[in-house]
């Protein structure tokens, strides 16, 4: 089974065809200085080897609330995530641009949406609550979630072990980021709380 998997950014598009199976890539590339992500995918759809994809797996930046999950697309995902735009005005609207250009070229195969800030899902309200009036509806969701995800289970993979201890997890790069894990998230570990200055939790007494 291969997967075709397109990362429409606000400024890039990149994507990749993976063998589920073996995990070995197929196909792959990069690109840069996108203007129009319709254009960019319609390009990409007709160079990239795409006869035996039964999946497409979409990055998207922000699910807000609503997803702290992978979802099978449909239109009222396509919708969800075009509201969410206002929590990630440079990414989510081509997000969802990718998703309705993919969609159109590939019908008859699932498209699945993948969220960078479902890994901070569980993220507890003393680590994502700011000190302003709860009525203006802000927090802190956390983001890069899928890049934090993959780093943490390869970590642990290459100590044969599965994660069962804290550990922080980093991610270079534009921008830098870094996490403070715990072993609840299923699969490997949850974010208890973004490290950096200013951000770290009460300790206990």
């Amino acid at each position: 089974m291969s997967v075709f998997v397109v990362n429409c950014g606000s400024s890039s598009l990149k994507w990749s065809v993976v063998d589920a199976d073996s995990g070995s890539t197929l196909g792959s590339g990069t690109v840069q200085k996108v203007e129009d992500h319709t254009e960019a995918l319609s390009q990409v759809l007709e160079a990239a080897p795409l006869d035996a994809v039964e999946a497409v797996a979409h990055r998207v930046v922000h699910g807000g609330e609503r997803f702290s999950a992978p979802v099978l697309i449909d239109d009222a995902v396509v919708a969800a995530i075009r509201d969410l735009a206002v929590l990630a005005p440079l990414h989510n609207p081509a997000n969802a641009d990718g998703i309705e250009v993919a969609r159109r070229a590939l019908p008859a195969v699932p498209h699945v949406a993948v969220f960078d800030t479902a890994f901070h899902a569980t993220l507890p309200p003393r680590a994502y609550t700011y000190a302003v009036p709860r009525a203006w509806g802000v927090r802190r969701y956390g983001f890069h979630g899928t890049s934090h995800a993959y780093v943490s289970r390869a970590a642990a993979a290459s100590r044969g072990r599965r994660c069962r201890r804290r550990r922080r997890t980093a991610r270079p790069g534009t921008p830098a980021a870094r996490r403070r894990c715990r072993p609840r998230w299923p699969g490997c570990a949850a974010v208890r709380a973004p490290t950096g200055r200013g951000s770290r939790p009460p300790r206990r007494r």
